[in-house]
């Protein structure tokens, strides 16, 4: 505004009397140029606030780093990139996962196993049966938990009563056990776990003979069913609370300290310390300075256009084609 005023006091000065039109056109020509000259020196103005000096603008994230680049002063900030990988870290922790488990499911499986006991003593038991028939009756019981075939029919019907007994009141116990241990919560890969390994070890230690073994850990370990499932509504709270808890990381960065090296991938974190530094331009910094530099222009401008309208004024003669701005 003191341009203005300026301009106003020169403007306020009398005509001679003798002036005329001739006589004013090199002032209004000057003053044109001076409208014109304060345009320019505004633009640059503006221009030098909205450009500032890159130091890496060269890099690529994940492509091999140019150059060398190393801090040129001492930084603390807060990482985005760092709090976000340290939260995706807790939230993908076992820990975070919560089950829920069915307990009908154990209880209908051993009833079933029971059931399917009773049923293979009942035919053997059955006087009125040779042993062909007692094989072919085996064979077409109606369980689909367990299909009985003619080599398994055989190996039950060649049991004696007692050893029969024996394989009955062991795999019931074996089954119990193999919930008890897992805390009566059985999923895909425990349930392998116990049919490869533990049943089959566990009745060799009680059976009597080998074929008593592989009848117990078949039977305990075919009517094992899954009955931990994941709650997924308690599991993302879970997981939220975990992300929550995690602080902010800051990090420092010493002067001289190396950011990255000639050959290194670029990485986040790479991009992240030469944010922090300044040494990227970023579309925040783009907005912040350009916001100020084009508010500076406005002003600017507006300041001419008051200057030029005063002008205007002034002379009653139109303004040569040199002066012809749009405010």
């Amino acid at each position: 505004m003191n341009m203005v005023r300026w301009f106003r006091r020169s403007t306020d000065q009398p005509a001679s009397p003798g002036d005329g039109s001739a006589q004013q056109a090199p002032e209004r020509t000057w003053r044109c140029l001076t409208v014109g000259l304060s345009l320019g020196l505004a633009l640059v103005i503006w221009s030098a606030l909205a450009w500032q000096p890159v130091i890496a603008p060269d890099l690529q994230l994940g492509r091999p780093s140019p150059r060398d680049i190393q801090a040129d002063r001492t930084v603390t900030y807060v990482s985005e990139w760092r709090t976000e990988q340290e939260r995706t870290r807790a939230e993908s922790s076992a820990d975070t996962v919560v089950y829920s488990r069915d307990m009908s499911i154990p209880i209908q499986q051993r009833a079933e196993l029971k059931n399917l006991l009773q049923t293979i003593s009942q035919i053997r038991d059955d006087p009125t049966l040779t042993k062909a028939q007692e094989r072919e009756r085996l064979t077409s019981l109606p369980n689909s938990t367990l299909i009985i075939s003619p080599e398994l029919a055989s190996a039950i019907a060649g049991q004696t009563d007692e050893s029969w007994a024996l394989i009955s009141t062991l795999s019931l116990e074996l089954y119990d056990r193999a919930l008890s241990e897992n805390r009566y919560m059985l999923n895909e890969q425990k349930i392998a776990e116990l049919r490869a390994f533990l049943l089959p070890y566990w009745a060799s230690l009680q059976a009597e003979t080998e074929a008593q073994a592989e009848l117990i850990a078949l039977f305990s370990g075919s009517f094992l069913k899954t009955n931990q499932f994941i709650d997924e509504a308690a599991t993302q709270r879970r997981k939220q609370e975990v992300r929550e808890a995690v602080r902010p990381v800051t990090v420092r960065i010493l002067e001289g300290e190396s950011i990255v090296r000639q050959g290194d991938v670029v990485t986040p974190d790479v991009l992240e310390k030469l944010e922090a530094l300044g040494a990227l331009r970023t579309k925040t910094q783009l907005d912040g300075t350009g916001g100020q530099g084009a508010a500076g222009v406005a002003d600017r401008w507006a300041s001419l256009a008051h200057m030029w309208r005063l002008l205007s004024t002034r002379h009653s003669k139109k303004p040569d084609h040199c002066c012809s701005f749009s405010a």
